[in-house]
């Protein structure tokens, strides 16, 4: 089965490494995969550094642009793929007139956040798209979203995010975080994601205040980047966490 995936995402974060941790699982599945994304994506930047598969640049200035669903049109006709996974909400904007003139070809649409979808007639059309065969959301919130504009339940497909725990699960692996990050047998409380408004890290840092005053034994590791670390920074610090809850921003 040949698959191509298109993500227009620029930066890297959880839904990047979702994809990421596909392409690796589609090919030991013996799936022949293709990324297309642009050329400053750093998703594109990591596939061509990690694994052997086609990763090329896909650029357009708008998802908008019918030269790009052209140049997009041509792009799968040579490629012949039987799946084209889209990944972001551009892609889909892209792919409606790119569409045309590919019959046989099944489309697959990913949700990855909860919020409400757009309401204006342009979004409506481009994900309430007849080309779309089958949706799949990340959670039930997700498809939530999608059913909000009327997108049949028996279309959108609940796909938790995982991760592969060989990575975490080996000989001293444990041992070696602790050591690297000045950790001998106290208990620690962490959490990794963007520091971001939707991830809700304040109310981490008040459960953490409160578990603090109980334990004071207890460290907190906050794992992540993201425009909120000032204002995080700053309400653990009030909370008189100094000391016991460390920001250690990005760490692979």
């Amino acid at each position: 089965m040949k698959v191509v995936h298109l993500n227009f995402g620029l930066s890297w974060g959880g839904g990047e490494q979702q994809i990421l941790q596909l392409l690796h699982g589609l090919r030991a599945r013996g799936c022949e995969v293709t990324l297309l994304a642009p050329s400053g994506s750093a998703l594109l930047r990591r596939v061509r550094g990690s694994i052997d598969i086609d990763a090329r640049a896909f650029d357009c200035w708008s998802p908008y642009c019918p030269f790009a669903a052209r140049r997009l049109r041509r792009l799968l006709r040579r490629l012949g793929p039987d799946v084209l996974h889209l990944h972001h909400g551009r892609a889909g904007a892209l792919w409606i007139p790119a569409a045309r003139g590919l019959p046989g070809l099944a489309v697959v649409l990913h949700r990855r956040i909860a919020s409400p979808m757009p309401r204006n007639p342009l979004s409506r059309a481009r994900n309430r798209s007849r080309r779309v065969d089958a949706y799949v959301a990340v959670s039930r919130a997700a498809r939530a979203s999608l059913s909000a504009i009327a997108i049949a339940h028996k279309r959108v497909h609940v796909i938790p995010s995982g991760i592969d725990p060989r990575r975490h699960t080996g000989a001293g692996v444990r041992e070696a975080a602790r050591r690297e990050l000045g950790l001998t047998d106290e208990v620690v409380v962490g959490t990794v994601g963007s520091l971001t408004r939707q991830k809700d890290l304040g109310t981490f840092i008040r459960c953490a205040a409160l578990l603090a005053a109980e334990d004071p034994d207890l460290r907190f590791l906050v794992i992540g980047e993201g425009r909120e670390r000032g204002a995080l920074e700053s309400q653990a610090s009030a909370s008189g966490l100094a000391g016991r809850l460390r920001f250690l921003g990005h760490v692979e």
